[in-house]
């Protein structure tokens, strides 16, 4: 293969596995979404948190396991690239969550919720990004201690954040 076209091919595989994570997201969630409502339909609030607590989870989750396989697909694969697969996972996911959430309510499933919006699609795309860089500094930090205070710099600049807009 040819030195020139590694980027493109880096980039395709990093696509690539965003959609199929998304998809994977998507279908994960849903069902989450289903069976949440299904036991719990009668606590709202419960089934809310619940909700929204398994959607993070599944979102950390599916967002790692990207950009690990980024990264043992491709082996020289750069660090934004890495971090951008992240981020366009948790996009791809929560785009295709709202596809399969549209198609469950067609056929007259209750889910219980609202469909995603676009804030919810940034809100995603940003914790999706903040996901994996953690998933960055755990494959490319050798030191554990350096690891370690990088999380806690990127968790105290998120509660600086959280702390000054709010």
């Amino acid at each position: 293969m040819a030195k020139k076209n590694q980027p493109f091919v880096d980039l395709n595989v990093s696509v690539q596995v965003a959609l199929i994570t998304g998809i994977v997201f998507g279908l994960l969630l849903l069902g989450v979404r289903l069976l949440i409502g299904h036991f719990l339909w009668e606590y709202r609030d419960l089934s809310y948190y619940l909700n929204t607590g398994a959607a993070l989870f599944l979102l950390w989750l599916v967002v790692t396991a990207g950009v690990r396989s980024v990264q043992s697909l491709r082996k020289n694969a750069g660090v934004l690239l890495l971090w951008f697969s992240g981020g366009l996972t948790a996009a791809a996911g929560v785009l295709m969550a709202t596809v399969f959430f549209a198609l469950a309510s067609s056929t007259g499933l209750d889910l219980g919720a609202r469909l995603p919006t676009r804030e919810d699609s940034v809100f995603a795309l940003l914790v999706g990004l903040v996901f994996s860089l953690i998933a960055l500094i755990h494959l490319k930090v050798r030191s554990k201690g350096l690891g370690n205070a990088l999380e806690i710099l990127i968790f105290a600049g998120i509660l600086v954040l959280l702390l000054y807009f709010s």
